[in-house]
């Protein structure tokens, strides 16, 4: 994350130099071109309004320093002063189109980075909580799948000692019977008179 964050921090960063550029220039060309229609202005004041105000049904004269502006009668076409638009301002226009984009996809890349970085986030903590459910079941599986074979494996053995022990005994009475069978018959003996006396 801190990585990432550091990334994101350089970008935008990044992203802020370049629209404050951009805006400079901006600023920069609008500057030119107001000193250009100023220029204009001293030489054909009605042609540098025009171009100011984008409108054609006005005229213009200079009084000392400043532009005097005012409405002008319709003139027939034969009479035209200026026989165009206005100049568009394609410079400015496209400078404040191309800030409105850039402005436009800052907002739209700041809103898609916080919806990315959320759907990351979530993306990131489902897939955890999808691993860390499956590691649970899996541990749960196991362990229910070893203790099985760890309680198969004890019965297992205790069989095999119980028969073991049987064995064990049945070879030591065999062995008892056949190799001293007068302690046999004591132990019988005993066993008899035992059994007699407790009645």
């Amino acid at each position: 994350n801190a990585k990432l964050q550091f990334v994101w921090n350089n970008l935008n960063i990044r992203e802020q130099q370049v629209t404050q550029e951009i805006r400079h220039r901006i600023c920069e060309q609008h500057d030119c071109l107001l000193l250009l229609i100023e220029a204009l202005s001293r030489t054909d004041p009605t042609t540098a309004a025009r171009i100011l105000l984008k409108r054609v049904d006005i005229a213009a004269e200079n009084i000392g320093d400043l532009l005097k502006v005012y409405p002008c009668k319709k003139t027939e076409k034969e009479e035209s002063i200026f026989d165009a638009p206005p100049l568009p301002d394609i410079s400015e226009e496209r400078l404040q189109w191309a800030l409105g984009m850039i402005e436009k996809n800052h907002q739209a890349w700041e809103q898609s980075a916080e919806e990315k970085g959320k759907s990351m986030v979530d993306s990131v903590r489902d897939d955890a909580e999808e691993i860390i459910e499956a590691a649970s079941e899996a541990i749960e599986k196991s362990s229910v799948t070893l203790a099985k074979e760890l309680e198969d494996i004890a019965s297992h053995w205790r069989w095999m000692t119980v028969v073991a022990i049987a064995v064990a005994l049945a070879i030591g009475c065999a062995a008892a019977i056949f190799l001293c069978p007068q302690y046999v018959l004591c132990f019988m003996r005993y066993c008899l008179v035992w059994c007699r006396h407790k009645e």
